[in-house]
């Protein structure tokens, strides 16, 4: 009997975030704060199965689980928390019975309501472009912290790189004809971002520059260049520009493989991307271009990186096309870029 009571007593907490790779992986933040609030308990996590590999790698004790297969759990649940503004997310967390909601959910006509007064916020930001794009200052691991009633202090992403990673990178460097030396200067440049929105990095010639500029400056810290294979046209265009025809490239095509070349950087220069996340992640400094996306969601200390924000007025935009030339990422030039370089390989990790 007493252990029966002790296994009804442990908090069952739902947790739904589908969303996009890199706000998956932030939102891991949420993890050691739930544990801390509600000491012992389960915590469920309902995700997509793009998202599976991406959180396979933690190690608290998390259960991962799908929309589908969740019907075959018949657990009563404590709490339910959703952070996803998906339709599938919110049905979801409308059918689902909990003694505490919180986070986002919609009423009968489909609006977008709070499922506690502590999550008020994060619906205002998904409700109001302007406060989220302009006035919040909030980052998003306090937005979501404070969604169920907690004070971000500074918890970060929970990830584990791949056990097998030193394979990896020596196999990923041997394709690119590169040597795997842990060399502390290596420089990698992530050449892509999602299309969702526009002008999340810079133009090919933008980053050739950057690299024609950077081999100016030092021989000694080698530069790569990688992406996914979204980029493999991009990486075959670069191949065949003056300042990037010859430096090492790759795209690749897992997960663990993109972790692997992130974890291998001494600085990663990207976009707002799942790279960069990535290396934050696993403690590797970035230098991270910012133009239609906000920047304020998320902290880097000048310890994790630097950030290059555009000097346009009108970003952050989010907005899937604009025919504004020069872009928004063309005013970020690859002579900041490389001062923002050089800083964070002349400080010690």
């Amino acid at each position: 009997m007493a252990l029966l009571e002790a296994e009804a007593a442990v908090t069952q907490i739902l947790l739904i975030k589908l969303g996009a790779l890199g706000d998956v992986l932030r939102t891991t933040c949420l993890l050691s704060g739930l544990r801390k609030k509600w000491p012992g308990a389960r915590v469920v996590w309902v995700m997509s199965e793009s998202a599976r590999p991406l959180l396979s790698r933690l190690t608290d004790g998390t259960d991962l689980c799908s929309i589908e297969s969740l019907e075959a759990l018949s657990t009563e649940w404590n709490v339910l928390i959703n952070l996803d503004e998906d339709p599938r997310a919110t049905a979801l967390a409308r059918r689902v019975a909990a003694r505490q909601k919180f986070g986002v959910g919609r009423d009968a006509e489909g609006r977008l309501i709070p499922l506690s007064a502590d999550s008020e916020w994060l619906v205002r930001l998904a409700r109001d472009d302007r406060l989220k794009f302009r006035e919040n200052q909030m980052p998003f691991q306090a937005i979501v912290y404070g969604a169920v009633g907690l004070s971000w202090s500074g918890e970060s992403y929970e990830y584990g790189p791949p056990p097998d990673l030193q394979d990896r990178q020596e196999r990923l460097f041997s394709m690119m004809g590169a040597q795997v030396s842990a060399d502390a200067g290596r420089v990698g440049v992530f050449v892509g971002a999602s299309d969702r929105y526009a002008n999340k990095f810079w133009s090919e010639p933008e980053i050739a520059d950057f690299c024609s500029a950077f081999r100016a400056w030092t021989s000694v810290s080698p530069i790569f260049l990688f992406g996914g294979p979204a980029e493999e046209v991009r990486i075959k265009n670069l191949k065949s520009r003056p300042g990037s025809k010859d430096i090492p490239s790759v795209c690749v095509h897992t997960l663990d493989d993109l972790a692997s070349l992130a974890a291998a950087c001494r600085v990663l220069v990207c976009g707002d991307t799942l790279a960069m996340h990535l290396a934050l992640a696993q403690r590797v400094p970035v230098v991270a271009l910012f133009g239609p996306t906000a920047h304020a969601e998320i902290p880097i200390a000048p310890a994790e990186g630097r950030k290059a924000v555009t000097p346009y007025a009108c970003g952050p935009c989010y907005l899937r096309k604009c025919e504004i030339a020069p872009s928004c990422m063309s005013a970020i030039s690859p002579a900041r870029v490389l001062r923002a370089v050089q800083e964070l390989l002349v400080t010690p990790r």
